[in-house]
């Protein structure tokens, strides 16, 4: 899930450098990604409903969000089944001193919640690159391979150290860790 270009809405990037950026992002993650992972690309809200915007300046910010938002959908649906577009909109006004609310995260995960669910149905899930989730054993088993190769490392000092926050001092010194050197 991508959610950008409040900033480069009101920065007035241009399309062309939007463009050009949203396309090579969406590159890299189709490629990087499964092919059961469906890319889904959050239009930009209404700037004006962002309350420091709320104005005859954030007027320019606002139409240019709009011009943004029609490059990423026609970038959106060259990109094919894997990647999709969910329009933005305001969210409910915040009380009073808040830029946002819990109502106005509430309302959004709603809305995207409700444009993601389909997108993201059971068929989506079995496709031979996909990795099984991990059982508890094998959740296990990862977890003590990633801290062995931690401490091969030899970057972190197992030994603990307390810290005295009214003094702010270590009780013992720090020393620097054992580094291995390429050959």
């Amino acid at each position: 899930m991508l959610v950008l270009g409040v900033n480069e809405a009101v920065n007035l990037v241009s399309t062309r450098a939007w463009r050009r950026d949203l396309a090579n992002l969406l590159t890299f993650l189709s490629a990087a990604a499964s092919c059961s992972t469906c890319i889904i690309v959050a239009g930009i809200q209404p700037i004006r409903s962002i309350p420091v915007f709320d104005s005859r300046v954030g007027n320019l910010a606002d139409k240019h969000g709009r011009l943004l938002n029609r490059v990423t959908m026609r970038l959106v649906a060259d990109g094919g089944d894997r990647v999709a577009f969910v329009p933005s909109s305001a969210a409910p006004t915040p009380p009073p001193g808040r830029y946002r609310s819990t109502e106005s995260y509430a309302y959004w995960a709603d809305v995207l919640a409700s444009r993601m669910g389909p997108l993201l149905g059971a068929d989506r899930i079995a496709t031979s690159d996909a990795e099984p989730a991990p059982s508890a054993d094998r959740a296990t088993v990862a977890e003590a391979r990633r801290q062995l190769a931690v401490d091969e490392l030899g970057i972190v000092d197992p030994r603990p150290r307390s810290v005295s926050t009214a003094s702010r001092h270590w009780r013992e010194p720090c020393s620097a860790p054992n580094r291995r050197h390429a050959p």
